[in-house]
């Protein structure tokens, strides 16, 4: 794959340094012997390459990997069963941390059951759409943030030590897009809290946006956080 990766990146760099030799060519008519030396000067070649085939690479490579993140949520909507534990990262980078278990398998099944049947969020009627996946370093930042939460006797989604939720998932290392959060108190199981998200408008868009693919769902006793996130995508490669 990355063989063929490369393959494709050299053929496309060598097709766009001949486009910019014959658009010099065409533009300068009679002066095109002026041109191919100066294209023939490594400076001015490698002006080319900084400026413009590396920052077009960063975009394509970029474009591939949030094509490939989209493919995944969709082979999920295609093989996805309400008794199957859904497509699971392994947790790998995130650091455990003495919280309260949570039932991660519960969850997502409680959590993509109504996704892919659709739901109403007050007047506004969401239809199914793709399962999420679970993400351990959300879990990680939503199980840090229900800790607080409790030893701090503080229910909103402003941390006064770090911030709102955005700050909390980048600090656990999380490259986002788009993200958001839901909190909860004073609740014992993974259904009741669900359950209570879904009754509350503003939490129920959250569980039914088809905009997000990752959750994470963090308990420490009575308090709960879940985070929905999608990865970052091309943000700074416009017009590419």
């Amino acid at each position: 794959m990355k063989k063929n990766i490369l393959i494709y990146f050299t053929a496309l760099n060598l097709f766009l340094l001949g486009f910019f030799a014959m658009s010099f060519l065409r533009q300068n008519g009679k002066e095109s012997t002026k041109v191919l030396v100066q294209l023939q000067n490594p400076n001015n070649l490698l002006t080319v390459w900084n400026n413009v085939l590396i920052p077009l690479n960063a975009c394509f490579a970029e474009e591939i990997a949030y094509q490939k993140q989209l493919k995944e949520a969709e082979d999920v909507i295609m093989t996805y069963t309400p008794s199957v534990y859904p497509f699971v990262q392994t947790r790998t980078t995130a650091k455990k941390i003495a919280i309260e278990k949570i039932n991660n398998k519960e969850l997502l099944i409680l959590i993509n059951n109504q996704r892919v049947k659709g739901c109403r969020c007050g007047n506004i009627y969401y239809p199914p759409t793709h399962p999420v996946k679970w993400n351990y370093k959300l879990e990680l930042a939503a199980s840090k943030y229900s800790k607080y939460m409790k030893k701090n006797n503080h229910f909103s989604h402003y941390d006064l030590n770090v911030g709102v939720w955005g700050t909390r998932i980048s600090k656990e290392g999380y490259d986002w897009s788009l993200c958001a959060e839901n909190i909860a108190k004073d609740i014992k199981t993974s259904k009741i809290v669900v359950e209570f998200w879904l009754k509350n408008t503003a939490d129920c868009i959250n569980l039914m946006s088809p905009k997000y693919v990752d959750i994470g769902v963090g308990r420490y006793e009575e308090y709960w956080t879940i985070l929905f996130a999608r990865k970052f995508k091309l943000s700074n490669c416009h017009g590419c």
